[in-house]
């Protein structure tokens, strides 16, 4: 077993034919050769120096795992551990063949699978390229993503086949990028099968970043193709996005296409956007301002669906767009909702 350190908190396991711990996890005796992978498991406080890492083996072994302690979840106290961490049994470095951490530039040579999430990217300035193969994610329908990162810089995700596989559980984003700057998400195939899987998820300070070139398929209730939250100066071009999700006025959404939501300066260009769910809109901006919308090729096939609706969005420029809707209730082109002011709306086809 491989054990990481990160900070300054050192973790024993214990590893032995008849030795169980009174933890989250127990495989016990007569269920042999598994291997544990993608595990969140609690640590309780600490006292009298005692850790319980919530892990019991009997016969079994971690294969090929890691046991990782966040530091940022972490401060240390004379006995070590002062905080509730959070532990994860993970896959180990990525490969051309395998899921796992991403730590350098990584061309895949076949599909990949994971139960949970199948690449972490936990470097800057890395290029990922799947090479037209397919990563499937969530194999067993736990709450996990197909690509994650966070924190990072100078990204690069190209040519991958990414595909939720399980229709259990719900918010199982194929790429979700948190504090993600100046990088890159182009050429990949999406499909999300749940509701809330987004097909690209940008939250919070992922800025400056471009996303191309992507087919994105979502099914689920407010699966939304992009959603961008607090995330400014994006480029969105020449995607092709489809959503078939229902929503409802009090509970779900239908799947949008592009949501932006107090994102600014941003690009949405040259997209083909087609919508096939209740409430399903082509592209909403929610308290977005300085953003254009140009070009883009808009169709919303349910009643209650809006080619392009603005809520409380300010300075958009709206040119060149084609949009055609259900022609049913509520459904128009484009709408305009409180206080929504100082648009440039011009050239469009509806």
């Amino acid at each position: 077993m491989y054990v990481r350190k990160e900070g300054k908190i050192v973790l024993f396991v214990f590893l032995a034919l008849a030795v169980i711990f009174s933890g989250a996890l127990v495989l016990k005796e007569g269920i042999t050769g598994a291997s544990v992978s993608s595990v969140d498991l609690s640590v309780p406080e600490v006292g009298n120096g005692s850790l319980d890492i919530g892990i019991g083996l009997e016969n079994n072994s971690l294969v090929n795992s890691q046991l990782v302690v966040s530091e940022s979840l972490v401060s240390e106290n004379e006995f070590g551990v002062q905080a509730e961490p959070a532990f994860v049994v993970s896959s180990l470095d990525a490969n051309s063949t395998s899921c796992g951490y991403v730590n350098g530039d990584i061309t895949l040579t076949a599909d990949v699978s994971s139960s949970g999430t199948c690449f972490t990217i936990n470097k800057s300035n890395v290029v990922l390229d799947c090479g037209g193969f397919r990563v499937n994610y969530s194999m067993n329908g736990s709450l996990r993503y197909g690509i994650y990162g966070n924190n990072l810089m100078n990204i690069t995700l190209k040519n991958c086949n990414i595909y939720e596989n399980n229709f259990s559980s719900n918010n199982k984003y194929a790429i979700y990028f948190m504090n993600i700057s100046n990088s890159s998400i182009i050429n990949n195939n999406i499909t999300t099968l749940t509701e809330s899987s987004f097909g690209v998820y940008l939250l919070q300070n992922c800025n400056h970043n471009n996303v191309s070139a992507n087919d994105i398929t979502t099914y689920g209730a407010s699966a939304d193709g992009i959603r961008a939250i607090l995330s400014n100066d994006n480029t969105f071009s020449n995607n092709t996005v489809n959503t078939f999700g229902d929503g409802d006025w009090y509970y779900t959404g239908g799947g949008i296409g592009f949501y932006l939501s107090q994102s600014n300066d941003s690009r949405i260009i040259w997209n083909k956007i087609s919508t096939n769910g209740i409430w399903g809109y082509g592209i909403y901006l929610y308290v977005s301002n300085n953003n254009s919308l140009s070009l883009n090729n808009i169709s919303t096939n349910i009643q209650e669906s809006y080619g392009i609706f603005l809520y409380q969005s300010k300075f958009t420029n709206i040119t060149s767009n084609e949009i055609r809707t259900s022609e049913d209730y509520l459904s128009e082109g484009i709408f305009l909702s409180s206080v929504s002011n100082n648009n440039l709306i011009q050239n469009n086809y509806i």
